[in-house]
């Protein structure tokens, strides 16, 4: 198994400045988390969650998408847990990543991984 993920600075409505594509087949088997990158200064959403979707070739792969709660600076203590919808991977499919909430005062890199096994 493998970790893959992406660090950026948070923009809402931002799908274009990652584009993950992998040479092979692959499912996700881990749940995605995101975490904001406190090392660099981050800073907690003051208002509301941090949300982003992860998508296939343009379509979201994610029925609940990942969310950091209010106060909080990763996805894994999210009151609603990210649910994957679509776990293939077909080899070079592109995968982006899009913020649909940025929150409010969120400062620094986000980070978002999630864990593949080749099939």
């Amino acid at each position: 198994m493998e970790v893959y993920g992406f660090e950026e600075e948070p923009e809402v409505g931002d799908v274009e400045g990652i584009v993950l594509s992998l040479p092979f087949d692959a499912v996700i088997v881990g749940i995605p988390y995101a975490a904001i990158e406190d090392e660099a200064g981050g800073v907690d959403s003051t208002t509301g969650p941090f949300e982003i979707d992860i998508l296939k070739n343009g379509t979201s792969v994610l029925s609940t998408n990942i969310t950091i709660d209010q106060g909080e600076l990763n996805s894994s203590t999210a009151a609603t847990p990210p649910v994957v919808s679509d776990a293939t991977y077909d080899a070079f499919d592109q995968w982006t990543f899009e913020v649909i909430d940025a929150g409010v005062d969120v400062v620094g890199p986000i980070k978002v991984m999630f864990e593949i096994r080749k099939v």
